[in-house]
C-alpha cells in the first residue's frame, strides 16, 4: 500500500488536545494553591505536572515531536491517578450505587484516554510532526 503524504495537515483532533492541556495546565496553577491542605508534596506535584502540561500543549500546538511524546506521557500519568481518585472515592461514598457510577465513569475516562492516545500515536499524526 503506498504511503500518502499530506503535506501541511494539521488534524483538528492534535489541536484540540494542544488547547485542552494549556488550559489544564493553567487551570492546574491557579488551583495549586489549594492543594496545599492535602499537602505539600500533592501542591508541588500538582504545581509540576500543570507546568509540563502547559509546555507540552504549546508544543503540541506547534508540531514539535517531543511534545507529542511529553503530551502522550502526561495522558498516560492521568490513567493511574484517576483509578487511584477511584478507588479514594468508593472509601469515601455512602452509597454502593454512587461508588459504582464512580468506578464506571474513571474506567470510561481511561477507556477515553487510551483511544486518545491511539490517535496521538497514529501514522497520520506522526506524519504531522516529522
Amino acid at each position: 500500500m503506498p504511503q500518502v503524504f499530506h503535506v501541511g495537515y494539521r488534524s483538528p483532533l492534535v489541536s484540540a488536545l494542544a488547547w485542552g492541556l494549556m488550559l489544564a495546565g493553567l487551570f492546574g496553577m491557579a488551583s495549586a494553591g489549594w492543594g496545599l491542605w492535602l499537602g505539600h508534596w500533592l501542591a508541588l506535584a500538582l504545581l509540576l505536572w500543570s507546568a509540563a502540561a502547559a509546555l507540552g500543549g504549546q508544543a503540541l500546538l506547534r508540531r514539535l515531536e517531543w511534545g507529542r511524546r511529553l503530551s502522550a506521557l502526561l495522558l498516560t500519568s492521568l490513567m493511574p491517578a484517576m483509578l487511584l481518585g477511584m478507588s479514594l472515592g468508593t472509601w469515601a461514598a455512602d452509597w454502593p450505587r454512587a461508588s459504582l457510577l464512580l468506578g464506571l465513569l474513571a474506567l470510561a475516562l481511561c477507556a477515553a484516554l487510551v483511544w486518545l492516545l491511539a490517535r496521538l500515536n497514529s501514522r497520520m499524526v506522526c506524519q504531522e510532526f516529522a
